[in-house]
Parts: structure tokens; sequence; C-alpha cells
């Protein structure tokens, strides 16, 4: 692969220390052999190119960067190392959520303190290509650009008849920075908010952390937020209530309604697989009141055929819901 002909964000980078050379080169020729677009330098660098440089663009270029670790490499020095540290400094230019860094285990080993807070995958294992190529199959630029044809049927859905978002935050909308949102009406008026709820199903992978959005509503869609600081809370063992507690936030609805969104950090299940949802109750007696923003389109759609369960409870213990 000549690395001359690649456009910007069309590759996965491969970083790896020199001593995992052999089993670096055998996951390259697997992911090639799956039409995986992969900057591997050995393949993909031309002769007389100052490699260094290359590197360093190719890297803030890349779809993602796969960080491939074993015993020999999280101890190792020199250019490997440099190649993790621009990649993590690369990392904080990209939108707050995306998948970039992916650590990747060759084998049994430690962990950086640096990448601990990505989920690893364990490459070692019988399903660990598998997982890889699934992680890289949902970061795929097709699947969010605008000539996608998800993406063209998205955007001519009718809002009352979209048989293709029947399942909660499902398909599309579990891509991370997708959110869902519901309207709610105030039992009283004005009032703080204490608590939200929210009940997920299905879940594959424990704790996956979200994004809790409070707003008004702006010609009956989700308007200006109202939390001025994020609000973060975990899933869970799945099948029940998730409540969190927003009251030091201090957000206070003093007429009208408003909206709560669920929003992911990462895409939920096992390395973004289809597998959790928020409890939905179909055919509403009042319809309409859930909205759907799939990744980082700002179009919110209306879903008339069901309503999410998600609550709010106020300062006076009154449960708001759809």
């Amino acid at each position: 692969m000549n690395s001359t002909n690649q456009n910007k964000n069309e590759a996965f980078f491969l970083s790896y220390a020199i001593e995992d050379i052999s089993v670096v080169k055998t996951l390259y020729d697997k992911l090639k052999a799956k039409n995986q677009s992969v900057w591997f330098d050995r393949e993909s660098l031309t002769g007389g190119q100052e490699w260094s440089d290359k590197i360093a663009r190719v890297i803030k270029n890349s779809k993602a960067v796969i960080i491939c670790l074993s015993k020999k490499s999280v101890d190792k020095e020199g250019f490997y190392q440099r190649e993790i540290k621009h990649a993590l400094e690369c990392a904080k230019e990209k939108p707050f959520g995306a998948t970039y860094i992916i650590p990747v285990m060759l084998e049994e080993c430690s962990i950086p303190q640096e990448l601990e807070r990505f989920h690893c995958i364990r490459y070692f294992e019988k399903d660990g290509f598998n997982k890889l190529l699934k992680t890289l199959n949902s970061l795929s630029e097709n699947r969010f650009s605008k000539t996608s044809e998800s993406y063209i049927l998205l955007s001519s859905l009718n809002e009352t008849l979209n048989h293709n978002c029947i399942d909660g935050i499902a398909p599309w909308s579990n891509y991370a920075g997708s959110e869902i949102a519901v309207l709610l009406s105030p039992i009283v008026r004005p009032a703080y908010l204490k608590k939200v709820k929210f009940f997920v199903t299905d879940d594959e992978e424990p704790n996956t952390e979200f994004k809790v959005n409070i707003y008004e509503v702006s010609h009956n869609r989700p308007g200006e937020k109202l939390n001025k600081f994020d609000i973060i809370g975990k899933d869970g063992n799945g099948n029940k209530w998730v409540e969190i507690d927003i009251s030091e936030h201090k957000i206070f609805i003093s007429e009208g309604d408003f909206f709560v969104s669920m929003e992911w950090l990462k895409a939920p299940g096992e390395n973004g697989d289809y597998s959790q949802y928020l409890l939905k109750k179909d055919n509403p007696v009042e319809p309409g009141k859930t909205f759907l923003k799939f990744g980082n389109d700002s179009k919110w759609w209306k879903k008339n055929s069901f309503n999410c369960y998600i609550h709010a409870i106020d300062s006076l213990g009154n449960e708001i819901k759809p």
C-alpha cells in the first residue's frame, strides 16, 4: 500500500514495538484480507521518506490508532513510546466521546497507565481478532458519511413512521455521541430537578458511561442545554432503573416543559454491538415525546410510535414521566 495515495482519515494506524513485528505483520495481513485500510510502516513507507515526520502526520490524520501491547513493548523506550504520546495528544483534538485510541493486547500483559481508560481488546484470545474487526467496522467512515446509505435513509425518514428506529436507541443511535431525549412536563412549576432515571435493558458491558443532558424546548424539540457542566452516569448491570442525582447542578425549570436525554460516550455493548436499549412503551397514550439524534448530526427525529422510559424527580419528590 502506497501511503502517498492515502487521504486524510482513510487508514487505521498500527503502532507496535519492533520486537512484535512478526505477530503485527500477521495482524496487518488479516486486516487487509478483510478490506481494512491499515497504515503499517513496513508496507506503507516509501523509499526516501523522512519516516519520523511522516508517521507523526499519519497518526494525526488516521481514523484511529491501534496500539499493540505486549510484555516486551510496555516497558520499551524509544520511538514506540513517542508514537503513543503523540496519539494521545491527537486524541485531545477529536470530538468528545470519539473512539480514536484502540489498545490491543497481543498477549497477557500489563496496560500502561496512560491507556487504562480505554477499553483494551485481547487479541490473543480466540475471538480477539473478530472483536477488533467489529470495532474497526463500527468506525468506518462510510457509516457516518453523508453519502452513505444509512445517512441518506435517515435523512429521508418520515417522522411519523420510521421503521428503522423502532428499538429505542438502536440501530443507529447507540453510536458514541448519539442521543435519545424525552419531553417531560413538570407536575409543579417552578421546580428544581433532583434526579433523573433511565431504564436500560440487555446489558452486555456493565457500567458503560453516558452523559445526561437537560434541554429547554425550542420549536417542539431539544433546544439550549440547561446543565452548565457535564453530568456523567453509568448504566449499571442492565434490566433495571439507573438513578442519577443531579441536585448539585441546580437545574431550575421556571415554566414550560423540558427534555432529558441520554448520550453515549462510547458505543455500548461489547465493542459497539447493538446490545443496550432504553426500555420503551409502544403506541403510548401521548405519542411524540421521544426524539433521536444520530452521532454528530444536529437533527432531532421525533418518534410517534413509542416513548422511552426516561423520568425526572423534582426537589419535592414528584416523579415526572412522559
